[in-house]
């Protein structure tokens, strides 16, 4: 037993090793996210959109770093180099950059910091932005779902569809369709994935990690939302507008 021993929760990256310090004995910001804290010595931090600029307090941005201890970038990888570290808009100093560390937060009004997930998981979905792992975990309640795996198509894409990958539990049958009406008494319809495809295992990486890249194309064919032709005069006029419109 440690009577004296003081908890606190760091943030950092191999990137850059420690960035921010929070005592575990401090309330956050009141949520159900994680709070980071503040900065340590020599070290500046940005909280930025994608345009780089400086957003609000409490508006979510991606996590900049700016730090004495910064890495010189990946080894043999020039062009992630030059991804993730970038020169920095905000600092006189000859040289100076920031490291993009993936990592969405937002500034609480103390001017602490607040982890709210990974870039990764955010996609633009017809204007709303979604995080896909509210979507995974919604489908994986499904009972016929083992696993779940939730992404945009196409892969990178600044606006994509939304794909789920589906594998399903041992001697159970999926259905994209069952599962798409599942979903859509559980989410919003701007979150209800458009494409399904069924995988006996998800890729995976030589440690065990999810390996999202090696994520197949989706189906386009059978895992799209089957015809409903108008079904009263205000349905048919509207279609016939669409149609002179969309040609």
């Amino acid at each position: 037993k440690l009577p004296g021993a003081q908890l606190w929760n760091n943030y950092g990256c191999t990137e850059i090793n420690d960035v921010t310090y929070h005592p575990a004995s401090q309330e956050g910001g009141g949520t159900v996210f994680v709070p980071i804290g503040r900065p340590i010595a020599n070290t500046r931090v940005y909280v930025l959109d994608e345009q780089l600029r400086q957003v609000p307090v409490g508006v979510m941005g991606e996590l900049h770093v700016d730090s004495v201890g910064l890495a010189r970038g990946y080894w043999g990888q020039p062009a992630l180099t030059a991804e993730r570290f970038i020169s920095n808009p905000y600092s006189r100093e000859p040289g100076a950059r920031l490291y993009r560390t993936g990592d969405m937060v937002r500034v609480l009004a103390d001017g602490s910091l607040e982890y709210l997930g990974r870039r990764d998981y955010e996609l633009k979905v017809r204007g709303h932005r979604v995080d896909v792992r509210q979507v995974e975990k919604a489908a994986s309640a499904h009972p016929a779902i083992r696993q779940v795996v939730v992404a945009g198509w196409p892969l990178g894409a600044s606006n994509a569809q939304l794909t789920a990958y589906l594998v399903p539990r041992p001697g159970m049958a999926v259905e994209p369709k069952q599962v798409r009406e599942y979903l859509s008494e559980l989410l919003p319809t701007y979150m209800v994935p458009t494409l399904y495809t069924v995988l006996e295992a998800l890729p995976r990486l030589p440690n065990g990690k999810l390996d999202r890249l090696s994520l197949p194309a989706p189906d386009l064919t059978s895992s799209r939302e089957e015809h409903v032709a108008p079904r009263s005069a205000v349905e048919q006029k509207l279609a016939a507008l669409f149609g002179e419109v969309l040609g």
